[in-house]
């Protein structure tokens, strides 16, 4: 019995060195492998890039004091002339409508003080006419009032007079304005020619934007 005795002790000595050895190979495996991956949330911060995003003075790829820009394969434009009068003398505005398979998406309005041909004068003001653009926090064309606010809680309500149009506009974006439907109002302003702040109960909590004017 002690001879058996004595020829078991190594082998369990043997086997817990093995186990040891093992265990500590694993652990240097796994402390390289967390070198090599590091935690997710301290991954490098990658610039985002949307050509369809709805910023300061930026509509996509169109920027107000630019010229047009190509059009991607997506999109096409014609051209109209429209005649405004502005103390007594008459104007001409070349609108570039840019559009795609299904929509109207972005009226570019050119600088009409320039006498070269619409394709090279600078975009003076942008009307966006569809969701095909969005603001980063998703806002866009068929947006509600509520929505907006939740959005962007700082926001203003106005009455402008002068294109007989409510807006909403943000800080955030200065230059913009979100045009409302007028069906949603429930409070009708009459005369006065300076811009009016609205409450935010004159309109229904359904009431979407229209369309939303850059300038």
């Amino acid at each position: 019995m002690r001879k058996i005795f004595y020829l078991t002790i190594p082998f369990f000595l043997l086997n817990s060195c093995n186990n040891e050895s093992q265990q500590q190979e694993m652990n240097e495996t796994a402390d390289e492998v967390t070198d090599q991956n590091p935690d997710s949330n301290e991954q490098e911060e990658v610039k985002r890039v949307n050509s369809f995003l709805i910023e300061q003075d930026v509509v996509g790829i169109f920027q107000l004091g630019n010229e047009v820009p190509e059009l991607p394969k997506e999109l096409k434009m014609r051209h109209f002339t429209e005649e405004v009068t502005l103390d007594g003398e008459i104007i001409k505005h070349t609108h570039n409508v840019v559009f795609n398979q299904l929509e109207d998406v972005v009226e570019l309005i050119m600088n009409q003080n320039s006498d070269e041909f619409h394709d090279n004068r600078e975009i003076e003001e942008m009307i966006i006419l569809s969701s095909y653009y969005e603001t980063e926090k998703g806002i866009t064309v068929g947006s509600t009032k509520e929505e907006f606010k939740a959005a962007y809680p700082e926001a203003t309500l106005w009455y402008s007079p002068g294109k007989s149009f409510y807006f909403l506009d943000t800080e955030t974006i200065p230059g913009a304005q979100f045009v409302l439907n007028p069906k949603g109002c429930k409070r009708e302003i009459k005369g006065g020619s300076a811009t009016v702040q609205m409450k935010w109960s004159d309109f229904k909590e359904d009431a979407e934007i229209e369309k939303i004017r850059l300038y």
